[in-house]
């Protein structure tokens, strides 16, 4: 059976709450599901990371995106599946669309630019599943990346919190953007060459 919670950007925060905590027993199948589906994967060769987008990161993104409905946001629940250099991302796909199947919305293998602050995500696929009428937004990644998600996801929130960005001269915001941009080049060109020798 969807989920579907209808309600308005001008809700007060209370209301807002309980509609988020009225989705996370969905969330939490959403979640379930997929980390059922991918545990027979090698964990010698994969490393999967799931989790629950935070109420006050749901609030700060719904208020940004003028969303009516938080269901309509495409990562509530989401993952990061690492995939080591024994797989490239075609052998990872197949892997993804056999256990995954008709739950798979869309698979966005050319969206490294995000519209959001001019960051990019070179090498990361984004496969957006449909579970019950919750979205999970599963990342696939090079595993090299991962010693890295931290630090690049700390640039990622100066630009997503307003406070913080607004501490950022224009200068600054263009050294974080050129830091994270470049990085996330690099770790994908060496992820491809390592594939393409292995």
């Amino acid at each position: 059976m969807a989920v579907s919670f209808f309600w308005h950007i001008d809700m007060d925060t209370k209301k807002l709450r309980k509609r988020y905590m009225q989705l996370v027993p969905h969330l939490n199948k959403a979640l379930q599901h997929v980390n059922t589906q991918l545990s027979d994967v090698p964990s010698s060769e994969f490393v999967l990371e799931t989790n629950l987008k935070p109420y006050m990161s749901v609030k700060r993104k719904m208020e940004a995106d003028r969303v009516q409905d938080p269901v309509e946001l495409s990562d509530l629940a989401r993952g990061r599946l690492f995939y080591s250099e024994q797989f490239d991302i075609d052998d990872v796909l197949n892997i993804v669309k056999q256990l995954f199947g008709k739950s798979i919305n869309s698979i966005d293998k050319n969206g490294h630019r995000s519209k959001e602050h001019g960051l990019e995500y070179r090498g990361v696929v984004h496969v957006d599943l449909g579970l019950n009428g919750i979205r999970f937004e599963l990342q696939l990644m090079p595993l090299e990346f991962k010693p890295h998600k931290d630090f690049l996801h700390q640039i990622y929130e100066k630009f997503r919190d307003p406070k913080s960005l607004d501490k950022l001269s224009e200068k600054q915001q263009e050294l974080l953007r050129k830091m994270h941009n470049e990085m996330y080049k690099k770790l994908d060109k060496e992820a491809k060459e390592k594939r393409k020798n292995s």
